[in-house]
């Protein structure tokens, strides 16, 4: 009776199996609410000579076309974390002998993106421009911005300069939870919405490194402060490991692991008649010197990211 039975399901499942296998895969998103989803991140009036204002005038409307840089090969321009990682220090795979990165950080003449856009290697880009761009009218200005970006460092968003094959920690995502529901941000990726009777709130982060486990960095540290660049001397805490990650939504969008956390008592800890407070958070690698994140020559997007708001 029990191996008829079992048949029986097998059958069933093989028929359910083949009425549906036109039917397009399920998205384990579908029906979720998220309360922060940056998937359409824009950055309002970024410094053109930073990263941002770089990948959101040039990079995005020009370079992402589809079946070339949307993700279909390198350099992979659909999102500003995937666009500076497979840029800066990356090796091209067409070269004429004089160029050493696709961004050499403080060497614009050995950075091949400039010599492809300024058409000094073959073939020259963007091979294609898209109908939104307007690329051809600002070409130069935009060939400028970049040409001072990487004379500048090549810095990220948080105001950091990638060091050639030692590979820094980055920042993924920031968030926080009261009750263990996670917080909404002001237009999603603006400050964290605190309300003012929060008493038990858990900050968290999530961090990338391409060598080692973050939860594994020797340095695991935060600091907050009522003004956006004054740090200096500034207490620090120290971050929590998580045992087992908890997976949400990062400053780009995609689902990461949140790592690292410190438990806070809003309505005690801070100032009520401060408007907004900003944290940064301080973690170090066996390689690199401390890395704090964002430092004062961050974007003030991404420092406003690392803020709380009271609200009522």
């Amino acid at each position: 009776m029990r191996i008829g039975t079992i048949a029986c399901i097998g059958i069933f499942i093989l028929a359910q199996l083949s009425c549906d296998k036109n039917e397009p895969p399920v998205n384990p998103f579908d029906g979720q609410v998220v309360n922060q989803d940056t998937v359409q991140l824009e950055i309002i009036n970024p410094d053109p000579n930073s990263f941002a204002g770089i990948y959101q005038n040039i990079l995005k409307p020009t370079c992402a076309n589809v079946g070339c840089h949307d993700g279909t090969f390198e350099p992979d321009y659909r999102n500003m974390g995937s666009a500076y990682n497979t840029l800066v220090y990356q090796r091209p795979i067409k070269n004429d002998g004089n160029y050493n990165y696709r961004v050499e950080p403080f060497k614009p003449q050995t950075s091949v993106i400039l010599g492809r856009l300024k058409g000094l290697l073959t073939p020259a880009m963007p091979i294609q421009v898209e109908p939104d761009s307007d690329w051809p009218q600002k070409k130069d200005q935009y060939i400028s911005n970049i040409q001072t970006w990487i004379t500048n460092g090549a810095p990220d968003i948080s105001g950091n300069i990638r060091q050639l094959n030692q590979p820094v920690p980055e920042l993924l995502g920031a968030g926080a939870t009261e009750g263990n529901l996670w917080m909404p941000r002001n237009n999603f990726s603006g400050p964290i919405k605190m309300p003012d009777t929060s008493s038990n709130v858990r900050l968290y982060f999530a961090f990338h490194h391409d060598l080692m486990m973050p939860k594994d960095f020797e340095y695991n540290r935060i600091a907050f402060s009522a003004e956006a660049n004054s740090f200096n001397g500034a207490q620090t805490l120290p971050l929590q490991i998580m045992i087992s990650p908890r997976y949400e939504r990062g400053f780009y969008g995609d689902l990461v692991a949140y790592t690292h956390y410190i438990d806070i008592n809003p309505e005690v800890d801070f100032d009520l008649q401060q408007e907004q407070w900003f944290f940064r958070v301080y973690v170090q690698d066996e390689q690199n010197p401390l890395m704090e994140i964002p430092n004062d020559n961050g974007i003030y997007y991404i420092k406003d990211y690392m803020s709380f708001r009271w609200s009522e």
